[in-house]
């Protein structure tokens, strides 16, 4: 193949019935593709023509015939609609993009026929996309009821709309609905989800037991009226309008009755996010005006999931929580294996909960092996102190976050870490959403700093365990040569 004057890989003849033998020896042997712009070099992209010139001299009706997922991520157009010909029985998972323009160069109904008919035995289909609902959703509802044997669908936070919900509810395999992939920008229009009330019934959705959804999370009451939600055991609710501190209390209290068997749950209640030039955004004046803060009300009655493991809470505004509410948290949630308590609010401000705020954690939640808190590293925590370092505090946690997290000295906090966290936690610094955050100080430098924690904090711990370990080793040594005097003493 060739680079075009405009960056485009071609062949340089057609491939002929020698190459297409030789390459399908090799094809066989193909389980998985991953066709993504994002994985080519710089300006590098495949050409229309040249999936064209494939089509067009391919040997056999099957190109890939061990195929069994396959990617198509391309913001090409014309490209996007070319994966039908790698499309065959055989394909289980079939994640694609769809790109924003207007009018499309072929009919998608088409396509999604094709889709449907060359995949009769599909198990995960993930649409990625930013065009607006709008714009195609009458072939996406007359497309979806045709995968009768799919599991899981990922669709773009906004899709799942009254129309689409009433779709999925006749799938009888259907158990995951879930966002798709946010790496590369897949969101919709939030008008279309603000009002959400599909007709359901209690046949709905005979097996779902994930689900994924963007509503106006008063919505979710007429959810539950409608439809019987006990099957599910992963629920994410996210917030499209700004909502009240009450209105979330009441939302949770839904939750707790309609969904008794949930693991894991995800109150995502940052709705202040905009869409504008496919980046997240808050808009300063809503967040000041409608966004009330949340505070232990909120939780408590999720106190009642015996079930829950999983627990994360997002708002734009920091959690008003006290470290007496931190330890209700741990005692009432002993079986967590992992919570997430906002780490990452949009408007920051010094928090009340200070590094001892894990102290209950730990010592309550021995399973427990993510953590994620907003407080202020700058604080003393005296509370941390009660840990003896010899006791299996911890021994499970993999992760902490601290998000937006104000910190300014790194050892102290990575010597109070390194007292109570294994060698394999990691201290993560990573902010998990892309937004302009509203902050009092510079959310670089602290995230920097927070690298350093981790990276500090490993150091110390491994040299804790390996004194330990010597300490371990002397005391057994002490005990042989004590037996030894003892065994010579009497003879």
């Amino acid at each position: 193949m060739h680079l075009s004057p405009s960056y485009k890989l071609m062949f340089e003849g057609l491939p002929d019935p020698a190459g297409w033998a030789r390459f399908l020896t090799y094809a066989r042997r193909v389980r998985r593709i991953t066709f993504e712009y994002s994985l080519n070099f710089p300006l590098e992209e495949i050409s229309h023509e040249a999936l064209e010139d494939m089509g067009m001299t391919r040997t056999t009706a099957t190109i890939l015939p061990s195929l069994t997922s396959l990617t198509w991520d391309c913001k090409d157009t014309v490209v996007a609609f070319d994966s039908v010909m790698f499309l065959h029985q055989g394909i289980r998972e079939f994640i694609w993009y769809l790109p924003k323009v207007v009018r499309y160069s072929h009919p998608l109904s088409s396509f999604f026929t094709n889709v449907a008919a060359r995949m009769p035995d599909l198990d995960t289909f993930e649409l990625r996309s930013v065009a607006p609902l709008k714009l195609i959703q009458k072939d996406l509802l007359e497309f979806l009821p045709k995968l009768r044997k799919l599991r899981k669908l990922g669709l773009p936070i906004f899709y799942v709309t009254p129309e689409v919900a009433q779709t999925l509810a006749t799938i009888p395999c259907l158990e995951t609905i879930y966002y798709s992939d946010i790496s590369s920008p897949s969101y919709g229009n939030s008008e279309d989800v603000e009002v959400f009330r599909p007709s359901l019934s209690s046949d709905s959705f005979p097996a779902l037991k994930s689900l994924e959804i963007a509503v106006h999370t008063p919505e979710f009451h007429h959810m539950g009226s409608t439809w019987s939600m006990h099957n599910l055991t992963t629920l994410h609710l996210q917030e499209v309008t700004p909502l009240l501190a009450d209105t979330a209390l009441s939302v949770v209290t839904c939750i707790c009755t309609q969904c008794p068997s949930l693991e894991n749950l995800i109150l995502d209640f940052r709705c202040s996010m905009l869409i504008a030039d496919e980046q997240m955004i808050v808009d300063d004046d809503e967040v000041e005006i409608d966004m009330e803060p949340i505070d232990i009300k909120v939780i408590e009655p999720l106190f009642q999931m015996r079930h829950l493991q999983h627990f994360t809470i997002s708002h734009d505004r920091v959690l008003e929580l006290s470290h007496e509410d931190m330890d209700t948290i741990a005692f009432r949630f002993r079986n967590l294996k992992s919570i997430v308590l906002n780490p990452e609010p949009f408007v920051t401000v010094k928090s009340a909960l200070t590094l001892g705020a894990l102290n209950s954690l730990l010592r309550e939640c021995p399973n427990i092996e993510e953590i994620g808190l907003y407080i202020d590293a700058t604080q003393p925590a005296f509370d941390m102190l009660d840990i003896p370092e010899d006791k299996e505090v911890g021994r499970a946690l993999k992760t902490l976050r601290f998000g937006t997290s104000y910190i300014e000295e790194v050892h102290s906090v990575a010597n109070s870490l390194s007292k109570i966290v294994p060698v394999s936690c990691t201290v993560s610094h990573a902010l998990q959403h892309r937004a302009h955050y509203i902050a009092d100080w510079d959310l670089t430098t602290c995230s920097n700093r927070w690298k350093e924690v981790g990276e500090v904090a490993a150091l110390l711990t491994t040299a804790r365990e390996e004194e330990r370990q010597r300490t371990r080793e002397l005391q057994l040594e002490m005990e042989r040569l004590r037996a030894q005097l003892t065994q010579a003493t009497q003879r």
